[in-house]
């Protein structure tokens, strides 16, 4: 073990030379005025344009109360839908039977699958969230071992 350390620190120092005598590549003088370009346009951009966290404290404090009022918003206008739903429900004609019809069916559909999720206990739901997301990795790690053998050489 002690060998290959010391065959491991002469390797690393050979190739630390080699890489060190190197000569420094220099950019082509048109890419430094295309670099330098860019950076003048993002920094003329507006404070809207940069990133959430470049803005301005105002305006994150205040976007971020809109978006609470606007969530807001949706869950009072979901309830009042809800509510005018089930008034139009009640008060349907027979010709609307459809209506009863699709709700119950939406609703016993639901319950069915709430029933099955709480008939399993928390360590098979815990085990099958792993499973899943070990299985995402997995074909993740395979898109990009695909991806790099099929076209980082071409």
């Amino acid at each position: 073990m002690k060998d290959s350390n010391d065959e491991q620190a002469r390797l690393e120092l050979m190739v630390g030379r080699w890489l060190s005598a190197q000569p420094l590549r220099h950019a082509p003088p048109s890419m430094a005025s295309r670099v330098l370009a860019q950076l003048e346009h993002r920094a003329a951009l507006p404070w809207w344009r940069h990133s959430f966290l470049r803005w301005p404290v105002a305006a994150r404090i205040g976007f971020l109360l809109l978006a609470i009022g606007a969530t807001k918003l949706v869950l009072v206008m979901n309830q009042w839908g809800i509510t005018r739903l089930d008034l139009v429900k009640a008060s349907a004609a027979p010709e609307m039977n459809w209506l009863h019809t699709l709700t119950g069916a939406l609703s016993g559909t639901g319950n069915l699958l709430m029933l099955v999720v709480n008939s399993f206990s928390t360590t098979w739901l815990y085990g099958a969230g792993i499973v899943i997301a070990a299985m995402y990795v997995t074909l993740f790690g395979l898109g990009a071992t695909a991806y790099r053998t099929l076209y980082s050489n071409s």
